[in-house]
């Protein structure tokens, strides 16, 4: 599975309060999660990727849709980011 779907799967099956996010795209920062489930997941990207969040990271810009989470996580993993994927 690749980075956006282990990223939505979590999500999905932890953290999502009645909604489920059906795109990289879907916006996350409208309710989908909450501050203390933004903590879990920046604590799942550390654990299960391998890098570390610095807090100045923690932003809307980085964490507002499944798609700019995985931007920023293959960014820390020094894998190329596809800067033309669509994003909201």
């Amino acid at each position: 599975m690749d980075i956006n779907g282990r990223i939505r799967e979590f999500i999905n099956s932890e953290l999502a309060q009645g909604t489920e996010v059906g795109s990289d795209d879907s916006p996350l920062l409208d309710g989908t999660i909450d501050s203390v489930s933004l903590f879990r997941l920046v604590v799942f990207l550390e654990e299960s990727f391998a890098v570390t969040i610095d807090d100045a990271e923690i932003t809307p810009g980085h964490f507002s849709t499944v798609r700019s989470i995985g931007a920023l996580v293959a960014s820390r993993m020094g894998e190329p980011v596809d800067d033309h994927a669509p994003r909201r």
